[in-house]
């Protein structure tokens, strides 16, 4: 099944705030929620963990990575439930540590913000700038937090969209929260991948993935996948991110390895044709562009490539 909309997904598991730019909620003994969304929506997760917990605090909050649209109610969420911790790679808990990154992901989110006032009919926006945030726990590859006696979350390293990627993976419910490390798939069935620090980081990681057997996949915005449509999900993924790579080298190709006027052919095909809220702000699409551009050439350059 593809589900697109917020609500209960599986077993205890549940979409919560705007299936667009969700957060994830583990129900339980001790609750768990997954990313935290862009920092003006921080007032609709509340009142949805609220609603769902029916007034319960939750005991973690998981980051997949660092990007502003992840991370960005982490803040207002652990000033509500101090109790709560922050989980996330050393790497996350090492951009937020950088004055410098800080001040982009608060840059990033203002931009996102008139977006968010568009996409939330009951004008619930929170007006506050992003918060830089302590992460309470550092997890790296193969650890775990053990939320009850019989319920684990694992820590699987997904470098590629960024550095600091972490997928979680529920093996006592069979979920998988992978976010941009298998790419987003749009409702039309259209799959971008981001393969923003390089493609054979992303890659490997991504064949990685797909050999885990997951009954719930979650990517980072808009659809979650249950069944065998999560099976085939991480298949499509490869075969996008593959295609992508290839169009990618054909246009370096034809422009001379000219990395802007790539650009500007991609995103008058690609960007400025879609509407909608999974449409990511112009100065956050074209940072990511420019990344994946840079990464193709780059291994375009390498006497060592071999895909």
């Amino acid at each position: 099944m593809v589900i697109s909309h917020t609500g209960r997904v599986a077993d205890d598991f549940y979409v919560l705030g705007h299936a667009a730019q969700p957060i994830y909620l583990l129900d339980g003994p001790a609750p768990a929620l997954f990313d935290s969304g862009y920092t003006a929506m921080a007032l609709v997760f509340e009142e949805a963990v609220r609603t769902a917990l029916a007034g319960r605090t939750p005991s973690y909050l998981f980051l997949t990575h660092s990007h502003f649209d992840h991370i960005g109610s982490a803040a207002h969420l652990k000033r509500v439930w101090p109790e709560m911790q922050i989980v996330s790679s050393a790497g996350v808990k090492r951009v937020l540590e950088r004055p410098t990154a800080v001040a982009v992901i608060r840059d990033l989110n203002a931009a996102a913000a008139p977006r968010v006032r568009a996409m939330l009919a009951d004008g619930k926006v929170n007006e506050a700038p992003f918060e830089p945030f302590a992460v309470d726990r550092v997890v790296g590859e193969g650890e775990e937090v053990q939320l009850t006696a019989d319920l684990r979350v694992g820590a699987l390293e997904s470098p590629g969209h960024t550095r600091d990627m972490t997928s979680y993976w529920i093996p006592e419910k069979r979920i998988l929260v992978a976010s941009e490390a298998i790419g987003i798939e749009e409702a039309e069935g259209d799959i971008t991948t981001d393969f923003l620090v390089g493609y054979d980081v992303f890659w490997n990681s991504l064949l990685r993935l797909s050999q885990i057997d997951a009954d719930v996949l979650c990517q980072g915005h808009g659809l979650v996948f249950t069944g065998e449509d999560a099976k085939t999900r991480l298949a499509r993924a490869k075969e996008s991110t593959a295609r992508f790579a290839r169009r990618l080298e054909h246009l370096l190709a034809e422009e001379g390895g000219d990395l802007e006027r790539v650009a500007a052919r991609v995103k008058a095909a690609e960007y400025d044709r879609k509407t909608g809220d999974m449409k990511l702000p112009e100065p956050a699409y074209l940072l990511n562009l420019g990344a994946k551009i840079k990464a193709i050439w780059a291994r375009m350059q390498s006497p060592t490539r071999t895909r």
